[in-house]
């Protein structure tokens, strides 16, 4: 990770996230500091298929992707989607996804192409198998690395004195 880059968890909106297709519990933990990796954070629930939809409070440039689970039930082929909004199942088959990550470990840290992960303001997961091709897929941490745009506060501008 270069020194501007940072774990952008500090950047997630949570208001914004989703995950489709999980078993009941809290599955935003495996995207928080401090409860990530704890313990298992998201189960899928009817099939090995998940999608996970995170939105930023700011656009970002996103670099690497880091998602661990157990072995065995940790995701295997994650389809990335970028900026879309209600992402569901039935985008998965209807667009084009922004990369294909295959994961051969079940904690893995894959480098984005940093050309199409410029401007992001929310991407979706499709979790589409696992590592053992089972009913059941299981993640425990997901960490985004990159850089947030610099933006500016405009509450925090002051009128000049003349």
């Amino acid at each position: 990770m270069s020194s501007a880059e940072v774990d952008l968890v500090s950047f997630i909106d949570f208001t914004k996230c989703e995950c489709l297709n999980a078993a009941t519990g809290s599955w935003e933990n495996c995207l928080k500091q401090g409860l990530r990796s704890t313990e298992t954070a998201v189960s899928s629930e009817c099939d090995e298929q998940l999608i996970l939809t995170v939105g930023f409070q700011q656009r970002v440039k996103l670099s690497k992707v880091q998602i661990r689970g157990p072995v065995g039930t940790a995701p295997k082929v994650v389809k990335i989607f970028l900026n879309t909004s209600g992402f569901s199942f039935d985008d998965t088959d209807s667009r084009a996804p922004t990369q294909v990550l295959t994961l051969s470990e079940p904690n893995t840290i894959i480098q984005l192409d940093h050309l199409k992960f410029q401007d992001v303001s929310n991407l979706s997961l499709f979790i589409e198998n696992n590592q053992n091709g089972g009913e059941l897929t299981q993640i425990n941490e997901i960490v985004l690395h990159g850089v947030p745009y610099s933006t500016t506060n405009v509450s925090e501008l002051k009128k000049v004195a003349e």
